[in-house]
């Protein structure tokens, strides 16, 4: 007699080739929309892009002044390091949303082109595997094309105050800080945006109290009613380590 039960393989013997093949599909699906070059150019102006805010630091704090009226112009480190997690948290909140993607995808699977986050609905996958990859996808992915052309060229920049004479009042050992704290705002905004998107789509009762849980947070932050590194933790470890990030005076 032929044994016909079967379940699904657990997170631990799937997850890796999982997530393997998700980031494949990845690069596959952008190289659908643009050509490997214009893609594989995107982290280098990144990273170029960050090297010359990196070495106009300097200005950016007010440091270098040429009169009294750009003190006023000049941003303070607390500005910028809430202007760099507010950016990439709502970034990551508009990336994460991937229970819409994933409604199209179950509706598309039987298209010439299959994705694999739709693959439990004719495959018996795990769900949470399927998912937990995806996210963990999702992470790696905007890590290594946003956060770590970045830092890089925050390196950059740093090298070229050493050999070019271009000096900038960031330092080596706040760049392990800056990476860690962004990759939580990173993940943090995906998990919140998973999350919502996960509800949105279910409707009913949902489908307002999504919008209204958003826009009243948003309204609380902008007015400070709440706190900004309460709500984004990555941003309240970096702030706590401030003794790490030299502070212009």
């Amino acid at each position: 007699m032929v044994n016909t039960s079967y379940s699904p393989p657990k997170i631990v013997d799937s997850f890796w080739v999982t997530f393997r093949m998700m980031f494949k599909e990845e690069w596959r699906q952008n190289i659908d929309f643009a050509k490997k070059r214009h893609i594989a150019l995107f982290p280098v102006m990144l990273a170029l892009l960050s090297m010359i805010v990196t070495v106009g630091l300097r200005y950016l704090t007010g440091e270098v002044l040429i009169n009294s009226e750009e003190s006023q112009q000049a941003f303070t480190w607390e500005q910028l390091k809430i202007y760099m997690h507010v950016g990439i948290f709502g970034f990551s909140l508009s990336m994460g949303s991937f229970a819409f993607i994933g409604r199209v995808m179950v509706s598309q699977r039987d298209g010439g082109k299959n994705y694999l986050l739709a693959i439990p609905a004719v495959q018996p996958l795990d769900l949470v595997t399927n998912y937990f990859a995806y996210y963990s996808k999702e992470v790696t992915y905007y890590f290594l094309m946003l956060l770590t052309p970045a830092i890089l060229g925050m390196a950059g920049g740093l090298l070229l105050e050493q050999f070019a004479g271009l000096s900038t009042p960031l330092m080596w050992s706040s760049l392990p800080v800056v990476l860690f704290a962004l990759t939580a705002t990173l993940a943090q905004g995906l998990s919140f945006s998973f999350i919502a998107s996960a509800l949105f789509s279910r409707g009913g009762i949902w489908s307002y109290v999504i919008p209204v849980i958003g826009i009243t947070i948003a309204l609380l932050a902008s007015i400070q009613i709440i706190n900004l590194e309460f709500l984004i933790p990555g941003m309240m470890y970096q702030f706590s380590h401030q003794h790490l990030i030299p502070i212009v005076s």
